[in-house]
């Protein structure tokens, strides 16, 4: 196997050859700690596709520069990140094509995984850890989660919880239809922060919906493992690694005509916990099921 790397004004190349049929990946050039993500999901590829040729974009890659690097070995195409899914989908190239590392799927007819937690394992190790919680409440916005709550309400349809889904278009209005949930809302039920910039933010949102679930004894879930530094109950992320081979299986399937043609959220997961949170709340975790947790916060 050989190494070459080419270096551009907006986009850098760095690709590892072999004689076998190759897979390649664009991804985005980043800082950490977001590079470090794209690495392990790269690996997790690698362990489905070895013969994996990767190429980094940086912010002003060009699509015609890059089509001049287009391989005719290439046999399946992967994009990750924004910057990597949308070069992907204009290279238009006649191969099996995956897309993941994303948050929001903005593509058709073309599978992958979005870095979204599954609803279905939120909801189920919401009833685990907090079997008293009835009912969930979640706040979201159309344009980045209509296609998540579509799952979610089918989701607790199966693990037996209650779902109130309320739409919102921004903050403002977000803030509004939170207070409204916390007037009404008993000790034990459960708020779910999903990943929605219109819905979530941590100036303001999260240090609110903190102090009035801290008060009022709710349980507070999110979708983003920081999360779980700052407060809430608990939070689910993406074993990045896994969702790589997942990523690279449904190119695998892709390549033999059978793969999906829509995105979905992440089924593999890590969980990070908040000890002191559930301790406030009245759950009290034995050491086994501490030590199922991937984080638990605050850190001695």
């Amino acid at each position: 196997m050989k190494a070459r790397c080419l270096v551009a004004a907006a986009l850098s190349f760095c690709a590892a050859f072999a004689n076998a049929e190759t897979v390649a990946v664009l991804y985005p050039e980043v800082r950490e700690p977001y590079a470090t993500v794209f690495s392990q999901i790269i690996d997790g590829i690698r362990s489905v596709h070895p013969d994996l040729e990767t190429i980094g974009l940086g912010k002003k890659a060009d699509t015609d520069e890059l089509r001049a690097l287009v391989d005719s070995a290439w046999v399946g195409l992967i994009g990750l990140g924004s910057r990597g899914v949308n070069a992907t989908l204009a290279l238009e190239l006649p191969i099996p094509t995956t897309v993941g590392g994303i948050i929001t799927p903005k593509t058709r007819d073309v599978g992958g995984v979005s870095l979204t937690p599954d609803p279905k394992q939120l909801f189920l190790k919401l009833k685990a850890l907090s079997p008293g919680s009835k009912s969930i409440s979640v706040v979201y916005s159309d344009m980045q989660n209509g296609w998540l709550m579509k799952r979610a309400k089918q989701a607790a349809a199966e693990v037996g919880i209650a779902l109130e889904a309320h739409k919102a278009a921004d903050l403002a209005e977000a803030a509004r239809l939170y207070r409204n949930i916390l007037e009404t809302a008993p000790p034990g039920a459960a708020i779910w922060l999903p990943h929605d910039r219109a819905t979530v933010d941590t100036r303001t949102i999260l240090p609110f919906l903190l102090e009035a679930a801290w008060n009022r004894r709710l349980v507070l879930f999110s979708s983003t493992g920081a999360h779980a530094k700052r407060g809430v109950l608990f939070a689910m992320y993406p074993d990045h690694e896994k969702m790589g081979r997942r990523i690279g299986k449904l190119l695998s399937a892709a390549m033999q005509g059978t793969g999906p043609t829509e995105i979905e959220p992440s089924a593999d997961l890590k969980t990070a916990v908040n000890v002191r949170t559930a301790s406030h709340t009245g759950l009290q975790f034995s050491p086994d099921t501490l030590g199922t947790f991937d984080l638990v916060f605050p850190l001695k």
